[in-house]
């Protein structure tokens, strides 16, 4: 879709809910209890097929529709929690990435409480992801000052793709901190990633911030991870991103996960 076509396209497809969440798990490393799920955007578009948020997330949001993506988006969120919550017995934390250009918005953090109050949600079950180069925009800071206010939880996603070092985040409300799957990728015991990742793990630590990894594929980079005291996992090892109603399948009773990954045996060597 061309620039021209598709601030139309999308504005239809949301009205015509072609476009629809994915949910990833996150997984607590040293316990195996599930943390919670990232919301991922996907567009089912009726001529080109599944469109990855990539192919639509950067023009709608220099077109004027990132507000309402955000909405749309939030507001499935938000319904898929209270739907887990009503299977397992308890609520998952339910994570939404948030544009840069949605913290210029003023209005921003009464859009998110007035979609926590239709949806019947507890704030502090709602964490709220922006990018590291978000945080460098002067013009953020007091909004999310006015979302941290709230009781929503932020996380920093990304983080080590941009200019911002880990000293700069005890200026702003950070209640998480995702590290790159870049990072993750080339992870092994005793190289540079392995260096780069355990130093912002600890400086993490130090500033009183619990870290995720992103991208965790092999049990590898799982028992590494582990060892360097990282917090929270995510990826393809555990689960792709799914729908909601099949999100919460390996999910226990007492919200230990039970699929690929953290195995029984692994918790018992923990």
């Amino acid at each position: 879709l061309d620039r021209l076509a598709l601030p139309q396209a999308l504005r239809a497809g949301l009205s015509a809910d072609e476009l629809f969440c994915l949910h990833q798990p996150e997984i607590e490393l040293a316990s195996g209890q599930v943390f919670g799920f990232e919301s991922l955007v996907r567009w089912q578009h009726p001529e080109r097929g599944l469109m990855s948020p990539d192919r639509f997330v950067p023009l709608a949001e220099t077109s004027g529709l990132a507000g309402r993506l955000f909405e749309h988006v939030l507001e499935q969120s938000l319904v898929a929690q209270g739907r887990w919550a009503t299977t397992l017995g308890f609520r998952p934390a339910i994570c939404v990435n948030l544009s840069p250009y949605q913290l210029r918005d003023r209005l921003l953090p009464a859009t998110v409480a007035l979609a926590l109050t239709r949806a019947a949600a507890p704030v502090d079950g709602l964490w709220l992801e922006i990018t590291e180069s978000a945080i460098a925009d002067a013009g953020a800071t007091s909004t999310l000052h006015e979302l941290r206010d709230l009781g929503v939880r932020l996380a920093i996603d990304d983080f080590g793709t941009g200019w911002s070092s880990l000293a700069r985040l005890s200026e702003f409300p950070c209640d998480l901190l995702k590290i790159d799957r870049s990072f993750i990728a080339p992870l092994a015991a005793g190289n540079h990633a392995e260096h780069l990742v355990r130093a912002t793990i600890q400086m993490a630590h130090a500033l009183g911030i619990p870290t995720v990894a992103e991208g965790i594929e092999t049990e590898q980079q799982l028992e590494l991870l582990t060892h360097l005291g990282c917090d929270v996992g995510q990826g393809y090892l555990f689960a792709k991103p799914l729908l909601a109603s099949l999100a919460i399948g390996d999910v226990a009773p007492d919200g230990r996960w039970t699929g690929p990954g953290i195995t029984e045996r692994n918790r018992a060597e923990r």
